[in-house]
């Protein structure tokens, strides 16, 4: 052995490393291990055997085992709720999430404070807010122009058409938020999620990017670059909106841009049904308690922005009152 001792060894392991969370040692593979290095001689079959007649089942039903979010709360020895709290986010990618959990000081690691990390969050999301380099160019490009918005929602693609229509009928500029739909030539795209802006970059490598591209400050950009980097704090300004939701931040600007009017096509809300979004792909699951505080604070927020901006819900939407 690598260090002879004396003294008896005790090894903490489980069949199928079955335990809580990340779960415990293997003991077959321990086992096998024993037997290979050290002339052990553990029947493997054995375990094999309480796997499949007795394990299996209850692991189909509560799994356990190595999971990524509880390598990152090990990696930064930190309380697993701190990781929960941002990949709750959706918005972050794991590089990000890893760098936020190295600033959460070291006496507070394992002892979770919703406060702590909540702080660590928005300081990470306001870190790269400059003035940006696109709202003056945006706003001579938009002013006095109708908009479509357009959200990934199910009911998106049951009016293709009607999206058509009304960008016909009213000489509208297309709008697409964190997502670039195939089936639309948009004339922008606007991005406030860092995952969103990967998986556009991962779907739309192979091909030429045809929209202008539209990011907040919050979104670090690489292999597509955008035409116009808005301020992200700007969109906020202190108000008590969403500061994640992509049609909240979008509504922002364009009623600092002073559009008028405003007409969202797909933004349904959420229900937690496979009709939540047009592509599974896209799709979050939230928890009912979540699921509700989402919708309520966006129509908290929507309220507010209707008095700066003339919504129109084209598609039926929970957010609507």
């Amino acid at each position: 052995m690598e260090h002879p001792s004396d003294r008896e060894r005790i090894v903490d392991a489980t069949v199928y490393g079955m335990g809580k969370s990340a779960g415990n040692c293997t003991s077959e593979l321990l086992a096998l291990h024993l037997n290979q290095y050290y002339g052990k001689h553990y029947d493997i079959c054995q375990y094999l055997e309480v796997m499949d007649n007795d394990l299996m089942p209850i692991y189909n039903k509560h799994y356990w085992g190595y999971r990524y979010n509880f390598y990152l709360s090990a990696m930064e020895n930190c309380h697993p709720d701190y990781v929960k709290y941002l990949l709750d986010k959706r918005t972050l990618t794991v590089s990000d999430v890893s760098e936020i959990l190295h600033r959460i000081p070291e006496e507070r690691k394992l002892h979770y404070n919703v406060d702590i990390i909540e702080d660590l969050y928005i300081k990470h999301q306001s870190s790269f807010a400059f003035e940006g380099s696109g709202f003056n160019e945006l706003q001579g490009i938009l002013k006095g122009k109708n908009v479509i918005l357009i959200g990934p929602g199910g009911s998106l693609y049951d009016n293709i058409d009607l999206v058509r229509h009304e960008q016909e009928k009213l000489d509208a500029v297309l709008i697409s938020t964190n997502f670039a739909p195939k089936e639309f030539e948009c004339d922008f795209v606007f991005c406030s999620n860092a995952k969103r802006y990967n998986r556009m970059v991962d779907s739309l490598s192979a091909e030429p990017f045809g929209n202008k591209l539209i990011i907040t400050s919050n979104v670090n950009a690489f292999d597509i670059k955008p035409d116009y980097t808005i301020n992200y704090q700007f969109l906020l300004e202190k108000e008590n909106y969403l500061i994640d939701n992509a049609l909240i931040l979008c509504l922002s600007l364009l009623s600092k841009i002073g559009i008028g009017q405003v007409k969202l096509v797909g933004f349904d809300g959420l229900s937690n049904t496979e009709k939540d979004y047009f592509d599974v792909s896209y799709s979050f699951h939230f928890s009912r308690d979540d699921r509700d505080d989402i919708n309520s604070r966006t129509k908290d927020s929507l309220a507010k922005l209707s008095k700066e901006v003339d919504i129109e819900f084209l598609t039926a939407s929970i957010y609507q009152e």
